[in-house]
């Protein structure tokens, strides 16, 4: 897991999706097998590019990590389906609580911050 998540201080950069020219349609393809093409590509790329990996089972710990990395949160997806456009309820995504916000408003509900 420490693969996937690495330390977010080491990341200059974050990735956008689907920028590369694909040599045909993947979208039909099952998401394990759409996720093929960009790891094959990013193989014998710059240490700047990285390929997102996945993790198949482990949701909870996978969360919790991701939250300890004071990460947005987790998207999981169904490995079988196709890419359709919008959430059909394909996809979740999880967030990470916003820890700061929490404890700001539990203290303003107790009178514990300035005025």
């Amino acid at each position: 897991m420490a693969a996937i998540l690495p330390n977010p201080a080491d990341l200059d950069a974050f990735s956008a999706f689907g920028t590369f020219r694909q040599p045909e349609d993947l979208r039909p393809q099952p998401l394990i097998e759409r996720k093929e093409w960009p790891r094959a590509l990013l193989l014998n790329a710059a240490p700047s590019l990285r390929y997102s990996d996945h993790v198949i089972g482990q949701g909870p710990a996978f969360y919790e990590k991701a939250c300890a990395m004071h990460v947005e949160g987790i998207v999981s997806k169904r490995i079988g389906a196709p890419y359709t456009p919008g959430n059909r309820g394909l996809w979740r995504k999880v967030k990470c609580l916003n820890q700061h916000s929490e404890a700001c408003r539990h203290g303003a509900e107790r009178g514990d911050l300035p005025p």
